[in-house]
């Protein structure tokens, strides 16, 4: 169905990011993996790799879930446009990357698509299990940083798991 979307939508020119390239062939669109990078400069990142749409589901959680605040309404950032949501096994959730970071705000429709796959991934524990491993991820790393001294990077990845645990506290 993702793939039916891309497809109908040939205004919207550039790859496909995804963890496979299936949904890009099935799209008839070259592909593109999912580029690390901060959340917040994900939109540009794609754009300057040539990127028009990227899907992300609960499989991409599993690899990056420093992105895992795609699931969430509130944790897109401008330039991401949720143009389809796959809400059987595995969710996810297809993106149009904007051609500026300019918000898009949301349709009630898509807000309320969100609420029901927060409520699925919560019952799930989905949630709970990916932001207990950010926040342990961070946390280690933070340890690390400043067993060697370097705290300076280390406080902002110890007030993130701090604020990962007060915006999530089914993780906790």
């Amino acid at each position: 169905a993702a793939a039916a979307v891309i497809r109908s939508r040939p205004d919207v020119t550039g790859a496909v990011a995804a963890r496979k390239p299936h949904l890009a062939w099935h799209a008839h669109r070259r592909y593109a993996g999912i580029p690390r990078t901060a959340l917040p400069a994900l939109p540009d990142t794609l754009r300057a790799r040539g990127v028009g749409f990227l899907f992300y589901s609960i499989i991409e959680a599993e690899m990056i879930p420093e992105y895992f605040a795609l699931t969430t309404i509130d944790g897109i950032p401008p330039g991401l446009k949720p143009v389809y949501i796959r809400e059987d096994i595995p969710f996810g959730i297809l993106f149009e990357v904007l051609p500026t970071n300019r918000p898009e705000p949301a349709t009630p429709e898509t807000v309320s698509r969100f609420d029901h796959l927060g409520q699925v991934l919560t019952g799930y524990g989905v949630r709970a299990r990916m932001n207990d491993r950010l926040m342990t991820d961070q946390y280690h790393r933070a340890v690390f940083l400043m067993s060697n001294k370097n705290y300076a990077e280390a406080l902002p990845l110890l007030e993130q798991t701090v604020q990962l645990a007060r915006d999530f506290p089914e993780a906790n």
